[in-house]
Order: structure tokens, then C-alpha cells, then sequence
């Protein structure tokens, strides 16, 4: 789908036309890994990912660590398949991450195999996200550690290993970039 594939810069091409939702891969050209994502606007999408990429604030550390190591200009942003039912965008996309993780799976930065953040309208945040490693208790406890005479690193290398989360995880938490809305 070489026609569909873009070179991914800090702009949007004015001449691609965005189809209404997609499945997309994002592609590592240098050594051949990608991330499969979909969109109801891939325009919109395409400009999120680079948005968060170029600030250094993606929430998938594989795919962030690729590009600050690579560099922009070695990511090609590609439509695998357009989507026309809106209800099936979800459940494709699903198909697509369960055949790469199969074919590819040293080669895919997507982290979660199962496709995440679409709830239709459920509350999936916090606890009661069938992927939650803490529960709301937790989160608190994390939050309200004393750090005081404490070496900040050390503090996290604690707390990552008291709740079996990383380091990242408790960073992004103390920081409300995680289990922000409770």
C-alpha cells in the first residue's frame, strides 16, 4: 500500500485524503517494527501520535523509544484498511493485533494485545479496568508516599517493586498522567 504510505514529518500532506476510519500501521523503516492502531479520523490520529511523539509524552514506550532513537523521518504512517461500518472498527482492528502478534511478535510496538479505551460508553477507567494492576487504595497510597529525605529514584524503584508495576507507571501516577481521574 505503498500510495497510501507517508513519510511522517511534523505536517499534515495537504494532498492525502483522509478516509472516515482506518485501521493503520505506523512503520519503523529501519528495522521493520510497527504499531497497528485504528481511527475514526486518521487524520486527527496522525496528528495526535506525532503531537505526543514529538513531545516526548507517548503513552507506548516502545513506540516513543523508536522514534526518539530513529528519528521522525524513518517512520512511515500508512492506511492498512479503510473501514465503512463504524461498528466493526473496533472488532477488525482486534483481528489485525491477534494476526500480528502471531506473525510478528518481535517486531510489533503495540503493548497491549487486546484493543483498549473503547468502552461504548462503560466506565473502564481506574479499577474497573479489566487491565488494572492496582486498585484505587493503591493509587492513593502511592500518591501520599512520603518522600521526604528520600532519594526520588530509589522512592519509585520501592514503589515499583512494592506493587509489581514499573517505574514509569509510578512516575506517571505521583504526576496525574495516570489514574488522573479518580
Amino acid at each position: 500500500m505503498i500510495s497510501n504510505a507517508l513519510r511522517i514529518n511534523n505536517n499534515f500532506p495537504s494532498y492525502i485524503e483522509a478516509p472516515p476510519r482506518s485501521i493503520y500501521r505506523i512503520l519503523n523503516i529501519i528495522n521493520g517494527c510497527f504499531y497497528v492502531g485504528s481511527a475514526y479520523n486518521y487524520k486527527n490520529r496522525w496528528s495526535h501520535h506525532i503531537h505526543l511523539l514529538n513531545k516526548n509524552k507517548h503513552d507506548n514506550i516502545h513506540l516513543q523509544r523508536a522514534w526518539n532513537k530513529y528519528g521522525s523521518k524513518n517512520f512511515l504512517f500508512s492506511i492498512i484498511v479503510q473501514i465503512f461500518d463504524k461498528n466493526e472498527l473496533h472488532e477488525i482492528e482486534q483481528q489485525y493485533l491477534d494476526n500480528y502478534f502471531k506473525i510478528y511478535k518481535n517486531k510489533i510496538y503495540n503493548i497491549a494485545k487486546k484493543v483498549e479505551g473503547h468502552s461504548n460508553g462503560l466506565d473502564m477507567k481506574g479499577e474497573n479496568n479489566i487491565n488494572a494492576k492496582l486498585s484505587k487504595y493503591q493509587v492513593n497510597e502511592i500518591r501520599t508516599f512520603d518522600f521526604k529525605n528520600k532519594l526520588k529514584i530509589e522512592s519509585y524503584k520501592q514503589l515499583a517493586t512494592k506493587y509489581s508495576v514499573s517505574e514509569l507507571t509510578i512516575s506517571r501516577i505521583i504526576r496525574n498522567k495516570q489514574w488522573n481521574n479518580d
